[in-house]
């Protein structure tokens, strides 16, 4: 109701009102708020649209290929599916869980996303080091050096948290 109060407000002092109403704080605050729900259902409808087109062409694929080729599918379905499906629960259940802690401890919870993306880029530039490829090697040193930069501007800002919290 208070959307359509605000397209409604928006539209008409556009076309009847001065300028200087439209760039009033409240109304750049609420045409604001709603381009903002535009893009975030626009986003919404097309993320659906394309999972269900997804969907529909891999049931398509499997009932209309040849033998040799829907052994193969089946196998993948019966093998991978179920992995799929698990991952998918637990990345599920876990951002849900990440909500909830960044809602109750967002103090906590925003020292330990800045060190653990120092952790897990400086882990991911070793792992990628002991492969011992050129490629990798290359890559490995780019997360190293991003772990460095990514540790010292965690030192600077969590000093600063409370402040901004």
């Amino acid at each position: 109701m208070h959307l359509k109060f605000c397209f409604i407000i928006f539209f008409f002092s556009f076309a009847s009102k001065s300028a200087s109403s439209l760039t009033s704080h409240c109304n750049m605050n609420k045409l604001l708020l709603a381009s903002c729900l535009f893009l975030f259902l626009l986003h919404m409808v097309a993320a659906v649209g394309l999972v269900c087109f997804l969907i529909f062409k891999g049931i398509q694929g499997l009932i209309q290929v040849s033998e040799s080729i829907k052994t193969k599918e089946k196998r993948v379905l019966q093998f991978y599916l179920p992995q799929v499906e698990a991952a998918s629960f637990l990345s599920i259940t876990l951002a849900l869980a990440w909500q909830k802690a960044i809602r109750e401890r967002p103090l906590f919870m925003v020292r330990f996303i800045l060190w653990s993306s120092f952790v897990m880029s400086l882990s991911t530039g070793i792992l990628l080091i002991c492969f011992q490829k050129p490629a990798t090697e290359g890559i490995g040193v780019c997360f190293i050096a991003f772990a460095i930069g990514n540790g010292l501007y965690a030192c600077w800002v969590t000093t600063r948290i409370k402040v901004l919290l």
